[in-house]
């Protein structure tokens, strides 16, 4: 700082007599950056675990309807992998947390579900009509006890759907309210975060179930395994084939090209009540899911994007025919 002062004093006297001073230049600090959320997972095995969550989906809304005698609405929202610390720094307070370790594998879980939500079910699972809009509040240990059948149905249900050579089983270990004081995993770790809304009645309310990815590595290693290309041998007698020539009678043909991307799913209650107007939610792994067909059939892989102030999609990979 001496320095710099000293450079802007002698830079002062050396300016020719008469003329005016300049403001100082302002030196702007540093900003901060937002790095953009990292995730695990290529296209192919985003689609892979969103259509295994979309199963485990559909078996806790059986599991629940079957408990509460009533329907059970339960939609996947997103599949995120956030940091551990932005996992439980968007979560609002009071918040319910169950903490629960699979049987077998590494690390442990989060149910997350909002005090409304659970005091809802809890009201429907004593007889009452399960109110909607109940003011949030922490839950009593009686309360938390009879919460506990609700999340063990769902992570049971999680547990159910993985073929890893040995069945797994849920335990629960523990709640917690304040999120700040999880320490269930560290807080640069990744997590993978599927989001639920539930509905039951009048009542409403969002479901989280987040797992370190120590617990999910195993299934990962399955999946991959199950994704990557069967390797062709060649016959010992085969003879190289001379590759393909173009046909320059083909220049000209026009090939209509779509690319689509997977939009919400709604029920059929949902689906009557749409009118003009309304807007459905698309979530924003739908953009890495785009599929370009040709001619009406799937090709490529690709996810949305924009060039040149247009919309665009970018060519990922060739789908295997």
């Amino acid at each position: 700082m001496e320095t710099m002062a000293q450079s802007n004093a002698a830079t002062t006297q050396a300016a020719p007599a008469g003329a005016e001073a300049s403001a100082p230049a302002v030196i702007a600090g540093p900003k901060p950056y937002q790095l953009t959320q990292r995730t695990l997972f290529n296209a192919a095995e985003l689609r892979r675990l969103t259509a295994d969550y979309e199963v485990i989906r559909r078996s806790c809304a059986v599991r629940l309807a079957v408990l509460f005698r009533t329907e059970f609405e339960l939609t996947l929202t997103s599949l995120n992998t956030p940091t551990f610390r932005q996992f439980t720094g968007e979560m609002p307070q009071p918040m319910h947390l169950t903490l629960f370790k699979v049987e077998s594998l590494r690390g442990v879980g989060v149910v997350e579900m909002a005090p409304s939500l659970a005091l809802s079910l809890l009201d429907r699972l004593m007889g009452g009509s399960g109110a909607a809009n109940i003011p949030s509040r922490e839950l009593t240990e009686i309360e938390v006890a009879l919460l506990g059948q609700i999340t063990h149905l769902l992570t049971e249900a999680w547990c159910s759907h993985w073929k890893i050579g040995k069945d797994l089983k849920s335990s629960l270990i523990g709640n917690e309210n304040d999120p700040s004081f999880l320490q269930t995993s560290p807080p640069e770790s990744t997590v993978l975060v599927a989001a639920f809304d539930a509905r039951i009645g009048d009542a409403s309310g969002k479901i989280r179930i987040a797992l370190p990815f120590s617990t999910i590595e195993p299934i990962l290693q399955i999946i991959r395994a199950e994704l990557k290309p069967p390797v062709e041998l060649l016959p010992p007698t085969a003879t190289p084939t001379k590759p393909a020539q173009w046909n320059p009678a083909l220049d000209h043909v026009a090939i209509p090209v779509s690319a689509e991307l997977p939009g919400p799913q709604i029920t059929a209650r949902e689906l009557q009540q749409l009118k003009v107007g309304d807007i459905l939610p698309i979530s924003a792994e739908a953009a890495s899911l785009v599929q370009v067909k040709l001619a009406g059939v799937p090709r490529f892989n690709a996810r949305l994007g924009t060039r040149h102030q247009h919309w665009a999609v970018e060519v990922l990979n060739a789908l295997v025919s």
